[in-house]
């Protein structure tokens, strides 16, 4: 569990130097929060948690990491349903029934709780589960009224799943993309390395407001940790 060992932490897009643009601003800005959101999951207690598992939960927001175990607890249900033949009518209309209600209430989880960290995330997330719910629907009201696989019913059905896969194939395109400028620009290991420095001189600022043995010369703590991330000595004098 991802809970103790990280954090969710802000980036905001002024701070990402993106050469040869630099710090990005105005319409640049929005579409990096529109792609990326404005966090990123990094590793607290040294753990390296993040970087070993975070493929698994980094595109879910703070509080939601469990969205992935309904993801999968969703795919799961669907093929175990879908592949399932009823041998009586009752049964069949029963699936079906289940397998609507669980795609409705997947939906509206979905729209309630916005759980992935990037704005297209839950864009295509809820667009995905909202298309593919209004195709099961119309092809359960197919089958139990006994049209013909002709009827509007079917053929509106058909095209959902079509746009549905179109979309998932896009989105699959868009992650390759989104990954490899991520790659490119840094972006979690700038985050985390300044996340590592905030946390640095918060401690340092903490020792040096409590009562110890160091004397402080021309200098403090937060002035070492400084000197000795950038490698200028010359504020750095902590005497023991």
């Amino acid at each position: 569990s991802p809970r103790g060992r990280t954090t969710a932490t802000h980036l905001e897009p002024e701070e990402l130097e993106a050469p040869p643009g630099g710090p990005l601003t105005g319409w640049r800005a929005g579409a990096y929060r529109f792609v990326f959101g404005d966090t990123v999951w990094v590793s607290t207690r040294g753990s390296h948690f993040t970087e070993r598992y975070g493929l698994v939960f980094e595109d879910y927001k703070e509080g939601c990491t469990w969205f992935v175990l309904l993801d999968l607890m969703v795919i799961l249900g669907l093929s175990v349903l879908s592949t399932w033949r009823p041998s009586t009518p009752s049964a069949c209309n029963g699936r079906n029934f289940v397998i609507t209600l669980m795609m409705a209430m997947y939906t509206t989880l979905f729209v309630l709780l916005r759980p992935m960290t990037a704005p297209v995330g839950n864009l295509v997330g809820i667009s995905l589960a909202g298309l593919m719910a209004v195709s099961v629907f119309l092809m359960c009201i197919g089958i139990t009224k006994s049209v013909p696989p002709t009827s509007l019913y079917f053929t509106l059905s058909g095209y959902l799943l079509l746009a549905s896969a179109i979309l998932l194939m896009a989105k699959s395109g868009l992650d390759l993309c989104t990954y490899t400028a991520d790659v490119i620009i840094e972006r979690r290991s700038m985050v985390r390395h300044a996340y590592m420095d905030r946390r640095a001189i918060e401690m340092a600022e903490y020792f040096d407001e409590c009562p110890s043995p160091i004397s402080h010369g021309s200098g403090n703590l937060k002035s070492l940790m400084y000197s000795l991330r950038t490698g200028d000595h010359s504020d750095a004098n902590v005497v023991l």
